[in-house]
């Protein structure tokens, strides 16, 4: 999880909160492929207690 200021981190392709192997691109490629489509994806993150990644479509 990450703080509000650190939020933006979540799109970009080479961070990952979670020490996992894997590329690194999965909710970049989201937001592109939702905006493409004319929606947004948010992000709201609770300290301590998660993240919740919302796609919102048209």
């Amino acid at each position: 999880m990450l703080s509000m200021q650190d939020q933006h981190m979540y799109y970009r392709s080479e961070h990952s909160a979670v020490h996992i192997p894997g590329t690194g691109l999965g909710l970049a490629i989201v937001k592109d492929i939702v905006e493409l489509h004319g929606g947004q994806v948010e992000v709201s993150s609770r300290l301590n207690l998660g993240s919740t990644v919302s796609v919102i479509q048209p």
